[in-house]
């Protein structure tokens, strides 16, 4: 039989023909059976009297009476389903039904399109599809093996072009690709959403070549097994609520995959709101934590940041995250009972102490440092208004940053030693009371501001020898200060010298 025979090739108009699989025995294809002739081949399948209908779904065009019987029929006869380059004139509710493998490449749906808790036993293939403005869910739906939505690199835009694809609470038990779709805005305040939250995912998530104007929300996503996200270039991706069992990676870029280049705009990782990390959180090359809010998160020790440059926030010189700018940002008080407009100091200090020891573990010791000076600034603003600790951790920042500022360790080391210069040189009487004796060198005088500054100097370092004689009490006291502040203070400069420098 020639291949033409297989085919109903009844006139559509426009010089098109009908490329539906003809029926068994008949010279027409679902579309062009009478009703009668239909309901003999349904009844065939049922009976097992003619396989399952693979073959005579496609290059159909749907309208709501032919698609109702053919929901009919897979909802008592579970089968493998060959939907390609079909149309879809009619809403399309498939929820609840059962299938093999499910192939649905290049078909097009004119209106909504709902797969709710559907189950895909087999490969479920969406290639090319074309969803209707009226959207489309998957939202519960179950992929037992691999399920895309990708695009061909033939595909036209009009077929990129896709409204926000829902697949909330949905099963993928090998992940999912949604290569060269485009969520775009079509009109001011569209939002271009992939929802996979509270997803189940057993495998990664791709999106290449894709462009999304929205989020890749992945809130309270459930990885089975360790799995990457393979983000699309200069989207969002949200991860609101999400409880980690299993290593999860983010990243823009893949060894083989085509590279975006310098200039493209990076992919920033928005939220990890209330998340619970109990295993590995990889942050990879191409994502941005410049936008990312902590608040409420636990385990972010946790977190491994390996990509070049998460471009983390930057305040007054120092590696901040999103929410202390939050803070600092933020309008007067809210009303009484409004939800707050800001982070809690106290909730902002747990967050940088579970990131410093995250970045120690990796060894980043520059953006640990910082961190560790957030840990301590929100340590300080939680303090009731005086508080003894509060007025500690003020001084602490003063003279030295928290330990992390060394030209301030410096700063404070000179003014602590032209202090005492000045004190000894015009009230010398109250500190000395033999000269020669505390000079303790014929070449310095108390008379002359560099001698004494010479004197204080060398007094500052010499922390295990005597206290200088010819001193009065107070003179005696004065010099005790001045060789436990000075080493103290030097200490502390090699200290912030260190941090900053050390890999």
């Amino acid at each position: 039989m020639a291949i033409a025979d297989l085919y109903c090739g009844r006139d559509l108009g426009d010089d098109r023909r009908c490329y539906g699989r003809k029926l068994p025995n008949l010279d027409a294809c679902l579309r062009h059976a009478s009703r009668a002739e239909r309901d003999s081949f349904y009844s065939g399948i049922r009976t097992g009297q003619i396989n399952p209908p693979v073959g005579y779904l496609t290059e159909l065009t749907f309208d709501e009476g032919l698609f109702e019987e053919i929901k009919d029929l897979l909802s008592s006869v579970p089968s493998t389903v060959d939907f390609r380059h079909s149309v879809f004139d009619c809403t399309a509710d498939f929820t609840g039904l059962r299938f093999g493998h499910a192939d649905f490449t290049g078909a097009r749906f004119m209106y909504s399109a709902n797969f709710r808790n559907v189950i895909f036993e087999g490969r479920a293939d969406f290639t090319d599809v074309r969803f209707g403005t009226h959207g489309q869910s998957f939202a519960g739906a179950r992929f037992d093996d691999e399920v895309t939505f990708a695009c061909s690199p033939t595909a036209t835009d009009e077929v990129r072009r896709t409204m926000a694809l829902h697949l909330s609470a949905a099963t993928l038990a090998k992940g999912a690709r949604f290569d060269g779709r485009h969520f775009r805005h079509q009109r001011p305040g569209d939002q271009f959403d992939v929802n996979l939250n509270d997803a189940q995912a057993g495998g990664n998530l791709i999106f290449i070549d894709v462009v999304c104007d929205g989020t890749i929300v992945l809130d309270r996503l459930i990885p089975t097994a360790p799995i990457t996200v393979l983000a699309p270039t200069g989207s969002r991706v949200s991860l609101v609520e999400l409880i980690l069992t299993e290593p999860l990676t983010i990243t823009a870029r893949v060894y083989g995959q085509p590279d975006a280049g310098p200039a493209a705009a990076p992919t920033q990782l928005v939220s990890l709101v209330n998340a619970t990390l109990e295993a590995p959180l990889t942050i990879g090359d191409g994502i941005a934590l410049t936008d990312c809010r902590l608040i409420g998160a636990t385990g972010l020790d946790h977190l491994r940041v390996t990509g070049v440059d998460p471009m983390w926030p930057v305040l007054r010189h120092r590696r901040v995250i999103a929410d202390e700018l939050r803070m600092w940002h933020a309008p007067g008080k809210q009303p009484h009972g409004a939800e707050p407009l800001a982070p809690d100091p106290r909730q902002l200090e747990s967050v940088y102490r579970q990131l410093r020891a995250a970045l120690e573990a990796t060894r980043a010791a520059p953006a640990a440092a910082d961190f560790y000076y957030g840990e301590m600034e929100m340590r300080r603003l939680s303090c009731r208004p005086r508080q003894f600790e509060k007025s500690l951790l003020m001084i602490y920042k003063l003279i030295s940053g928290y330990g992390l500022r060394a030209y301030r360790a410096i700063a404070t080391y000179l003014v602590l030693l032209l202090t005492i210069t000045a004190l000894l040189r015009y009230r010398t009487d109250w500190f000395v009371a033999d000269r020669t004796a505390a000079a303790g060198s014929a070449g310095l005088a108390f008379d002359q501001f560099w001698d004494v500054f010479a004197i204080a100097a060398r007094a500052s370092v010499n922390v295990l020898s005597a206290v200088t004689t010819g001193l009065t009490a107070a003179g005696t006291m004065l010099f005790i200060l001045l060789r436990l502040a000075g080493p103290a203070t030097i200490a502390l400069a090699i200290l912030a010298l260190r941090a900053r420098v050390q890999r």
